[in-house]
């Protein structure tokens, strides 16, 4: 997007060797009835394989859907304007390695997501008893979806990685180089997450009315 090859040049050298996060795959669910009525007393629910975080994050990038770190959200229950009256949703989230996806053949592709997005529903089922029989749409993600819709290198719906050396001060400020260009979201500081990300617009608004002289 730059006519100025000094600056391009310049963001590709302090950007390029910057690691970008995980990614994630993802299961869709409309269901019948409100989650609540299956036992989701809360909209949010994580489910950990055991103490050991560095463990559950391995079998994220291993795709080892059977026993990875996954997360139950109802946001239906935030806003009961995204599901009919009566009825619900779900979306079942795991981290996921968007390197274990890259490559496949679109038949590969295909029995891939779909064997994981059985793996997901029935690990829900485990918290959610009746769930399968209450889906009456069922929509799955990969990472390689993550990167169509969203323009996300690699599908990083973290921005780049939250290393201790890509984390807050150390990430892209909302100023930039280019004259009215102002940068806001998961890839600025303070980094990602919904929360940072409102903090982030905010922070990008404020400076964007400084130069303006507001």
């Amino acid at each position: 997007m730059l006519d100025d090859a000094k600056a391009r040049a310049l963001y590709e050298k302090t950007l390029l060797p910057l690691d970008k996060s995980i990614s994630a795959f993802q299961v869709y669910l409309g269901l019948s009835v409100p989650a609540l009525e299956l036992g989701m007393r809360d909209y949010f629910l994580a489910v950990n394989s055991g103490y050991d975080h560095e463990d559950d994050f391995r079998r994220c990038l291993a795709s080892d859907y059977d026993s990875c770190f996954v997360e139950l959200v109802d946001h239906s229950r935030l806003d009961p304007g995204l599901a009919p009256a009566g009825k619900g949703t779900l979306l079942i989230m795991a981290l996921d390695n968007y390197a274990n996806w890259r490559g496949l053949s679109r038949e590969a592709y295909s029995l891939k997501k779909e064997a994981a997005k059985q793996k997901l529903i029935s690990r829900a089922e485990r918290y959610l008893p009746g769930l399968q029989a209450h889906i009456e749409v069922a929509e799955a993600a990969t990472p390689l979806t993550m990167q169509r819709y969203t323009g996300s290198p690699e599908g990083a719906i973290y921005g780049f990685a939250h290393s201790p050396e890509q984390s807050m001060v150390n990430r892209p400020a909302q100023e930039t180089r280019i004259k009215g260009l102002v940068l806001a979201g998961a890839w600025t500081r303070p980094g990602a997450g919904v929360h940072s990300c409102f903090v982030s617009g905010w922070d990008a608004a404020e400076y964007a009315e400084r130069i303006l002289g507001r």
